[in-house]
């Protein structure tokens, strides 16, 4: 689950840094107060007048100085950027972003959505930066509901063997592939997709919108196919 994230190696625009060095202007005089007025008055952290949001900000950040004071120097960082080591994640991703953060916040939550195959972004309306300050009941909503449609199970790798092959996917040919203990499906042209079990037979692919495959046995229980359910249709694929 990531809120109104941003990824190490995209690049921040003029706007986002002047912005920063506007509002923590104060702390190069030793004002932690102002500092803190100027970020809960800031309207990308929060959206709208909302003032009993913007108190509990000032509240926290003059009651926690040395989180105004954080430059970044404590993070470790690479020489290989994470924003290219997104394709590396295998698990549903859930990326939520207030309508009103920075635009810097919105781009980099779109290189996020775009690096990491299957990622589900939403914008959280009436909202800035600190979503669950904000907007605490429907960011529960939305976490549990996305929790309870992608609960995984748990599926040996010897059943998973049984799925490997080719099937008529897509008018052509798709071949499902264990790699590391999970599913893929591999098509012409495309990089390895992640395929999540809901079952020990039936498997969900959150790309080009959510779709599931439920492998289908014969009666002396070998594999003989996977129905594809996409926006309601059910289309048998024929194993090769």
């Amino acid at each position: 689950m990531l809120i109104g994230a941003v990824v190490h190696g995209m690049p921040s625009s003029d706007h986002f840094d002047e912005r920063g060095r506007n509002n923590s202007a104060p702390l190069d005089r030793g004002d932690v107060k102002a500092a803190a007025l100027n970020w809960s008055q800031d309207p990308y952290e929060i959206a709208g007048a909302n003032p009993a949001a913007r108190r509990t900000l000032y509240a926290a950040l003059a009651g926690n100085p040395q989180n105004l004071r954080y430059k970044g120097d404590l993070e470790i960082r690479f020489l290989r950027p994470a924003v290219a080591r997104l394709s590396e994640i295998h698990v549903p991703t859930l990326i939520l972003v207030g309508e009103h953060d920075i635009p810097d916040v919105h781009a980099q939550s779109g290189a996020i959505q775009a690096g990491i195959w299957g990622a589900q972004r939403k914008v959280v309306k009436g909202a800035g930066h600190l979503v669950p300050l904000e907007k605490p009941a429907e960011l529960a909503a939305e976490i549990t509901s996305f929790v309870d449609n992608h609960r995984l199970a748990s599926i040996p790798p010897q059943t998973l063997e049984t799925y490997a092959g080719k099937y008529r996917l897509f008018g052509g040919t798709g071949e499902f592939v264990v790699e590391d203990g999970r599913l893929v499906l591999r098509l012409p042209a495309e990089k390895d997709l992640p395929v999540y079990p809901l079952s020990a037979t039936k498997f969900f692919m959150i790309i080009w919108g959510e779709m599931q495959f439920e492998f289908v046995k014969d009666a002396s229980g070998k594999v003989t196919g996977v129905d594809l359910v996409h926006n309601g249709e059910v289309q048998h694929c024929a194993r090769v």
